[in-house]
């Protein structure tokens, strides 16, 4: 029974299960061998740290902890030390409440609250990892009391006999800190009255890796809210206050010791300081990189504002700070509102007022400095510019409106503060300036420069003025519009291709060419003409030196000169030549007391000019020439088409000195006159010629020679002398001013005179 009833449960061929070989089954068996012996192993191991934590727990409990802690810290700091609770778990870690250093009654320090979180399964395995380290809400005392400090016994421990012993090696393979934060930390100062300060609100986060001293991640954030109170104070009694609320999101990181990188942002709101009314907010975002070996300083990007409408966007870089630092520095973006600057400066500046907007805008920079001398700067590009730009200076009288200046920087180089190259255009339009007494209105200006050391400068400029008022209290107004362009070239102290012109609305206009030689000592050239209309001229003169005219004065003023020379090491002249011509051309005038008339009168004068330092003054010639269409005086007295030609000649220098000797004069002159009329005297076809010789002494005249002739035609005097012809010929010899030795001599011939009284009439052919 018992045999069939076993081979009836043996299973059919088909339904037998496929048999697991021994190998593999052995290797499974083992496998869960070691799976459990590991679980068995860690379950151990942590039963054993907690068996640790709770018999540490047991025997030494955190209220004796912490009465050793409190003794043994105050025995090291010298200060008593209280901790209000301490905690600790040999798994998690500990935490301390309500620590305070110090005598209680003033505290050098206290802090909320102090948590250290580490993991102990990688302190086993030979990592530190600490999840966190919390300091909340520190907050430092400092006082001082006759210079004695509250934390005295602290500075004692920085005292340390081992400062050369080398740093030690990293006890750990690893060190991996998840947080260390301090939160909301604050402080007070109080240094024997004189100097009181706080700050509060401040909390540190950092974190970081470590595997050695040079191999590390590392990265530190400083965080500071602004609220509504000042939270950064400082107070002196010396220099007075100073209160903001300091903002700061700024973020610090370092890969080893010789690299650290910043970025963020931190400025200063609602900022009082002793000057007067608050600053304007300062704010500044920076990204940064600083490395010490090598040595540099990558500035990626530096942007500062003060207030809402102040900002400026720059990046640079410099290296070898340390020793001969070079730098490199570009000003992207920059614009300041003039009247927070002047705000900002009032203490020190003139009483001003302003407004209007200043730019900058790509402006490179480079440079190189050898200690605190600077020994190389190149500005490459950039422009600088005024927009809508009022200033106002009150008690000088002094106002700008409305200028817009742009300065365009091309190149400008220079090696140890000596300029090597300089290239720029500045265009600045002026609507309205007022200097006292003096308006311009709408002055465009253009300069172009080009320089390339200080010797070699080529400049062009233009100049438009609208009008130019001037109020005089003895004159008119004026109003006059000005241009004025010119260039040059100076080189070596050499000015070359100087060209200047200049046109004063329709008062006056004129230009000026020349060149100099070492500043006019190697030799100079000059060249200007000049063209007034005296109309103009004489309607802005005071009105007491035109009160005899009665109105009508036209005319033309023009000169034209040209020097050529050399001066000496003073700049005064050594020698000089020079051509002058002086020229009225159309004088109309009318004078009203005495009653004059003068219409159309032309004259020109000649003169070469020969100067010399050691000889004097030589005009060899001298050339007069009028020409007169007609003139009445007294209004009696009329003369039609009048001519005039003098020439007066010397060859001899006067030395401008009292005592010049003797100095020979010679002179010839022609008249032309078509006809004089007068109630008592009339005549036609006047002509005269006569030459003039004589020396010219200091205190005499001496050797006078004067010969000539003269003829007319239609002689009537006084009613009762009339003739056809006159003609004269006579000469003089004078020996000197007293007049005691003259001769004279003349002949005359009179062609049909005759003499009329009353109905008497007696005429002759001709009388010699």
């Amino acid at each position: 029974m018992k045999v069939g009833s076993k081979k009836n449960k043996e299973p059919s061929p088909e339904n037998q299960p496929e048999e697991t070989p021994p190998t593999l089954k052995k290797k499974k068996s083992v496998g869960r061998i070691l799976f459990r012996g590991l679980m068995y192993s860690v379950f151990f191991i942590f039963l054993l740290i907690a068996s640790a934590g709770l018999v540490l727990e047991y025997y030494f409990p955190a209220e004796e902890a912490r009465k050793i802690a409190e003794g043994q810290l105050t025995k090291k700091l010298q200060l008593p030390l209280r901790i209000q609770k301490l905690g600790f778990s040999l798994l998690s870690g500990m935490q301390l409440d309500g620590i305070a250093l110090g005598p209680p009654s003033s505290p050098v320090a206290q802090i909320k609250k102090v948590v250290l979180d580490y993991d102990l399964t990688q302190l086993l395995q030979g990592k530190l990892v600490i999840n966190q380290i919390l300091i909340d809400q520190p907050q430092l005392t400092a006082v001082a009391k006759n210079g004695v400090w509250n934390f005295q016994p602290l500075l004692e421990l920085g005292k340390s006999p081992d400062k050369g012993k080398a740093l030690p090696a990293f006890p750990l393979p690893g060190i991996d800190i998840k947080e260390v934060a301090i939160r909301q930390a604050s402080a007070r100062l109080d240094q024997d009255g004189k100097l009181t300060g706080h700050i509060e609100g401040l909390s540190l986060e950092a974190r970081g890796k470590a595997a050695s001293l040079e191999a590390f991640e590392l990265k530190l954030k400083v965080l500071i809210s602004a609220g509504i109170a000042p939270n950064i104070s400082l107070q002196s009694t010396e220099y007075g206050s100073f209160q903001s609320n300091l903002f700061s999101d700024l973020e610090f990181s370092a890969s080893d010791l010789h690299r650290l990188s910043v970025s963020g942002a931190f400025g200063l709101q609602k900022t009082e300081m002793p000057m007067g009314s608050p600053l304007p907010d300062v704010a500044i975002e920076m990204d940064a990189e600083v490395s010490l070996q090598p040595e540099a300083l990558n500035l990626k990007k530096l942007w500062l504002s003060l207030g809402e409408k102040n900002r400026i966007q720059m990046s640079g870089s410099t290296a070898s700070f340390s020793q001969d630092p070079s730098f490199k520095l570009v000003i992207d973006k920059a614009s300041f509102q003039l009247k927070d600057l002047l705000d900002l400066g009032k203490q020190w500046l003139p009483p001003l007022s302003g407004q209007g907007l200043l730019k900058a805008e790509a402006v490179k920079v480079n440079g190189q400095l050898s200690g605190l001398a600077l020994t190389h700067l190149n500005i490459n590009g950039g422009t600088l510019a005024t927009e809508n730009l009022w200033v106002n200076h009150p008690e000088q009288n002094i106002q700008l409106k409305d200028m817009n200046t742009r300065i365009e920087l091309k190149e400008v180089t220079l090696e140890n503060s000596q300029l090597q190259n300089a290239s720029l255009n500045i265009n600045m339009q002026l609507k309205k300036a007022v200097a006292q007494k003096a308006e311009i209105n709408n002055w465009s200006q253009s300069l172009s420069l080009t320089a390339k050391g200080k010797d070699d400068v080529l400049w062009e400029f233009g100049t438009d003025i609208k009008s130019l008022h001037y109020d005089h209290p003895e004159t008119q107004e004026i109003y006059l519009p000005i241009h004025m362009e010119g260039s040059g070239h100076l080189k070596k102290n050499d000015l070359n291709n100087l060209k200047l012109s200049y046109r004063l609305g329709t008062l006056a206009s004129g230009a000026v060419t020349g060149t100099a030689k070492n500043f006019g000592k190697g030799s100079v050239q000059i060249e200007q003409n000049l063209s007034m209309n005296l109309a103009e001229v004489v309607s802005r003169l005071p009105k007491k030196f035109t009160m005899t005219l009665a109105g009508n004065f036209n005319g033309t003023a023009k000169a034209q000169t040209s020097v050529t020379g050399r001066l000496d090491k003073n700049f005064l002249p050594v020698e000089l030549k020079g051509q002058a011509k002086l020229e009225l051309a159309g004088l109309t005038a009318h004078l009203k007391q005495p009653s004059i008339k003068i219409n159309d009168l032309n004259t020109r004068a000649t003169f070469p000019l020969e100067f010399h330092a050691d000889k004097g003054i030589r005009i060899s010639h001298l050339e007069f020439h009028t020409e007169l269409q007609n003139a009445e005086a007294l209004e009696t007295w009329k003369i039609n088409t009048l001519k005039l030609d003098t020439k007066l000649a010397t060859k001899r220098f006067h030395n401008l000195t009292p005592g010049f000797g003797t100095l020979p004069i010679e002179m010839d002159t022609r008249i032309a006159l078509a006809n004089l009329n007068s109630p008592t005297l009339s005549l036609t076809d006047l002509k005269s010629e006569t030459k003039l010789k004589t020396d010219l002494l200091p205190d005499d005249v001496r050797n006078t020679r004067i010969e000539g002739d003269l003829s007319f035609e239609n002689l009537s005097a006084l009613k009762t002398l009339k003739t056809g012809g006159w003609f004269s010929q006579f000469n003089m010899d004078v020996h000197d001013k007293s007049l005691t030795r003259v001769r004279l001599s003349q002949k005359t011939r009179i062609d049909k005179p005759s003499f009329h009284q009353d109905d008497i009439v007696v005429g002759l052919k001709s009388v010699s």
